[in-house]
């Protein structure tokens, strides 16, 4: 009789917490742009929507620089081999997620 109870307890918390996310993420959507589409004021540095990082590129006169990604696409230069470090970055959707719990 007791297991009964407290497995029923156990399963209808864990049912009433899938329902609530679900209910919290269906009317967060409602909303004209979804606030996880981007990184808005709740995000933190490392959110981004692009891989952030470093790469050395080659420049006029055999000049070597190290360059962040943007500006190698910006400016349509192509990376040394073996040469891009990438920085830890979040998705904004995996921020929303991560923040949303906080």
């Amino acid at each position: 009789d007791l297991t009964m109870v407290l497995l029923s307890t156990l399963v209808s918390i864990y049912y009433n917490v899938i329902i609530a996310y679900s209910l919290y993420y269906l009317f967060a959507s409602f909303q004209a742009v979804l606030p996880w589409s981007d990184c808005f004021q709740w995000a933190d540095d490392t959110c981004s929507k692009h891989p952030k990082g470093f790469c050395n590129v080659s420049l006029e006169f055999n000049i070597t620089a190290s360059k962040n990604l943007t500006w190698v696409e910006e400016n349509n230069a192509s990376c040394i081999a073996n040469s891009t470090t990438f920085e830890s970055v979040q998705s904004p959707s995996e921020q929303y997620w991560d923040r949303s719990e906080e």
